[in-house]
């Protein structure tokens, strides 16, 4: 008795979705390491910034804060690409 695989469908999803996680794990890896540089960068300034205050440096101080908050909106973005999403955008689109 010979045994013909017409498919392995199943098999083939499971293999794209193992591809697909291992990709999104090392996605999320980059974002962590780039968030942690970004909040220690963030804490440097925010040290330089009280260190100012602290010797009455007032205008030093003013430039600090104002660092500050330029350094927390520059906060790396973590980009999920979800092919699904986009084929039913896609799809909608079309119906429309």
């Amino acid at each position: 008795m010979r045994v013909v695989v017409l498919s392995d469908h199943p098999g083939d999803m499971l293999q794209t979705r193992a591809r697909r996680d291992t990709g999104i794990a090392r996605e999320q890896s980059r974002y962590e390491d780039a968030l942690a540089r970004h909040r220690e960068g963030v804490d440097r300034t925010r040290q330089a910034r009280d260190g100012a205050r602290a010797e009455r440096r007032w205008l030093a101080w003013l430039r600090g804060v104002l660092a500050v908050r330029r350094e927390q909106r520059q906060a790396p973005r973590l980009i999920r690409r979800d092919h699904r999403h986009h084929e039913t955008r896609r799809a909608r689109r079309r119906t429309v």
